[in-house]
């Protein structure tokens, strides 16, 4: 009875697990249809697209890839699929897969672990590394007696996979660049400081020799696969190199001329009775001898010619060693034109100053409101000038250094529209000399005192003398000087020297009666000066000395020009 009772209590619990089999094997029975097919395509290489034919297929979400050697396929590839149906599976391979053999596989129950396997293997090859772009286009040194570029980021697809212990080759027109350890092999350029970092997607390249310099192309070598060429600039100096450069010659060439022409000369020159000062030679280039002012048309013509060599130099420099290409650069097309409007503009001034009179001198040193004033009053037209000649000088040299020394092939383009303002602004400027009325302009002022009968008589020779002029003195101070309206003086022009205009001469004589002392003395000596706590005079002018003379004579035409001159 006890045995009996045994067998039965087995047997209660042998049960579940036998009908859990039974259904198991039920379940497992209902997959005896499906069954995969051949791969299309059988051969790849990563990033590409595969489809599985099939019958009775499950729709699944993954596809597994087990490699030749992993039988037990303890490490799959799990793939998403692109596609499942019940007559096929699409999926991609990525590019990070390995290359080599593998069985294709896909699962039909979770839980019971059925898989069902592809009926051949897929044959992964290594896709050959792609180039998509580089960090920049052009590679400068870290400065320019560094024997190192700087850092360079390449980004594409398959490069080396670290995991798969592949190694990024980058070659320079052909020739690789790798570590000196280990010893690199025939025909490659090594670098201790070479430094070669990344992932299959990005690969940064550190410490890279200046072996080439210029245009070149630059690919990258994984198990012996070449990615596309791309092209590269390889600089031979820094960036900033063109623009030292031309402001390096520039100032060179004003050096030069300075050191040339650095001995002090009396102005006007040749004049030693009353110069108006000692300056040194260069500064002549800028000045009008007739009038003893610094001239608007020479100053612009200097200056158009430094632009223009600040210019080429930038462009050859830079076309030279930042690209390689060695060359003589050409002049920008409408600079000349500039020039041509600056050497027409000093001929026509020269022409009409012959025909129509000099520019009046205004005070007795040159200043730099010569280049806008004419005589001490502000002429439009050469204010206009003057500042245009600014802007479009300014404008060139801003534009030029913005170029990009890299591509820089050709200096700026001056637009025909400023070309033709510079013409227009031009020929006001001529214009604007041509309907003025030629001023005052002394050569040279004698005094002739009568003690008897208590009078001064200024003999003034020059130009463009009116005899309905205003006259005054210019006397120095100890905090500046003051100007003292000569009231009552009698002007008388010499009709044997009529000027340009029939209302003006080259001669006259002033006469004063009572003059002020300091009008006769024969060396004026400017008063000592006042007490610090004295307010300053309220009839003091501007400069104190501009010159090393104390005492001028001045003379106002009636158009407001004027001149002076020391006596």
């Amino acid at each position: 009875m006890g045995t009996l009772t045994s067998v039965a209590a087995l047997l209660m619990f042998l049960s579940p697990a036998a009908a859990f089999a039974a259904d198991a094997g039920s379940d497992i029975s209902r997959f005896d249809n499906v069954h995969l097919g051949t791969l299309v395509p059988a051969e790849i290489v990563g990033g590409a697209q595969v489809s599985i034919a099939g019958e009775i297929l499950p729709i699944v979400s993954s596809v597994e890839l087990c490699r030749e050697s992993d039988v037990s396929c303890s490490q799959p590839y799990v793939l998403a699929d692109d596609e499942s149906t019940s007559n096929g599976i699409k999926f991609h391979v990525p590019a990070f897969v390995s290359p080599g053999w593998y069985r294709v596989r896909i699962q039909l129950d979770k839980g019971l672990n059925v898989y069902r396997y592809s009926s051949i293997q897929l044959n992964v090859k290594r896709a050959p590394p792609a180039i998509a772009s580089l960090s920049t286009k052009t590679l400068y040194p870290r400065n320019t007696f560094n024997p190192l570029y700087d850092q360079l980021t390449i980004f594409g697809s398959a490069f080396a996979s670290p995991k798969n212990n592949e190694v990024n080759t980058i070659r320079i027109n052909g020739v690789p660049l790798v570590p000196c350890t280990p010893a690199p092999p025939a025909g490659a350029v090594c670098d201790g400081n070479l430094i070669v970092q990344g992932n299959d997607t990005a690969i940064t390249v550190t410490g890279m020799p200046r072996t080439v310099e210029g245009p070149a192309t630059l690919d990258v070598v994984v198990a012996n696969q070449i990615s596309n060429q791309v092209p590269l600039l390889l600089s031979g100096c820094a960036p900033y190199m063109p623009r030292v450069s031309a402001g390096g010659v520039l100032a060179g060439v004003v050096l030069l001329l300075f050191l040339l022409n650095r001995r002090k000369v009396t102005i006007p020159e040749g004049v030693v009775e009353t110069p108006s000062a000692r300056i040194p030679r260069w500064k002549t280039i800028f000045i009008d001898f007739d009038s003893n002012t610094y001239s608007l048309s020479r100053v612009q013509l200097v200056i158009w010619t430094f632009v223009a060599l600040f210019g080429w130099v930038y462009l050859s420099v830079a076309r030279s060693f930042v690209q390689g290409m060695v060359t003589f650069s050409d002049i920008p097309d409408g600079l000349p034109g500039v020039l041509v409007v600056s050497v027409g503009t000093s001929v026509a001034v020269g022409g009409v100053s012959a025909i129509r009179g000099g520019k009046s001198a205004g005070p007795f040193s040159p200043s730099i409101s010569d280049l806008w004033s004419v005589g001490g009053i502000i002429a439009p037209e050469r204010f206009q000038f003057f500042l245009w000649t600014l802007v479009g000088a300014v404008g060139f040299l801003v534009y030029t250094v913005a170029l990009d020394p890299a591509s820089i092939q050709n200096l700026p383009t001056l637009p025909n529209g400023f070309l033709q303002l510079a013409g227009i602004s031009a020929a006001g400027y001529v214009g604007g000399k041509l309907v003025r009325k030629a001023g005052p302009i002394l050569a040279n002022v004698q005094k002739t005192v009568d003690t008897v009968a208590n009078t001064i008589t200024w003999t003034l020779v020059g130009s463009g003398l009116a005899q309905n002029a205003t006259f005054a003195l210019k006397l120095a101070s100890a905090t500046g000087f003051e100007e003292k309206p000569l009231l009552g003086a009698v002007a008388k022009a010499d009709p044997a020297s009529p000027d340009t205009d029939p209302t003006l001469f080259k001669k006259l004589t002033v006469t004063m009666s009572n003059p002020p002392e300091n009008a006769t003395v024969e060396s004026y000596a400017p008063p000592s000066a006042p007490p610090k706590s004295s307010p300053t005079p309220p009839s003091v002018s501007v400069s104190a000395t501009d010159s090393m003379h104390k005492r001028f004579f001045i003379i106002v035409n009636p158009d407001g020009q004027r001149a002076e001159w020391p006596y």
